[in-house]
């Protein structure tokens, strides 16, 4: 199997606990996967460009990037000593571009259109389409006094997809 990049484009939400406050998280960004031999997928991101994840499939690799992406918002929820540092910290990150997939990314695109690669499996929408990084306060302990336990980013948890018993 010959190397073959998807330009895909994701909505990811989240709500976040941060020092003293819960923001709500919603990100439009890109990244390419990356088929690459016979059980391997990549990820790539484009828009946040900081991050990558591999995996034996798709679903496999793409679970592995959110978990990536989920897991650096919650460094950055531990840092941010206020709202409007995690609201500040998360734009840079989310918009901090990797230039190489980013162009990788495009020439994706031109394949697709040209139908040389077929994301039927896929919604569409327009490669053009702008990334967005919206971060909104949802609570602060001032304005909820009958909140037990003042929001920390402790609590923000990864899923745990899978357990034997």
């Amino acid at each position: 199997m010959s190397n073959v990049h998807y330009p895909i484009l994701f909505t990811y939400r989240d709500i976040l606990a941060g020092n003293g406050f819960v923001a709500g998280i919603e990100v439009r960004g890109r990244y390419l996967m990356a088929e690459e031999g016979e059980e391997r997928v990549w990820i790539y991101g484009v828009n946040p460009g900081g991050l990558s994840a591999g995996g034996h499939s798709q679903k496999e690799a793409t679970s592995a990037f959110r978990e990536a992406y989920r897991e650096t918002l919650f460094d950055i929820a531990g840092e941010a000593k206020t709202f409007e540092e995690l609201s500040s910290a998360v734009s840079h990150f989310v918009n901090d571009e990797n230039s190489y997939y980013h162009a990788e990314w495009w020439d994706a695109v031109a394949l697709v259109r040209s139908g040389k690669i077929d994301l039927e499996w896929l919604d569409k929408k327009k490669a053009e389409s702008e990334l967005q990084v919206t971060v909104v306060k949802l609570s602060l302990q001032e304005e909820q006094p009958d909140i037990a336990e003042r929001p920390a980013p402790s609590q923000n948890q990864s899923d745990n997809l899978a357990q034997a018993a």
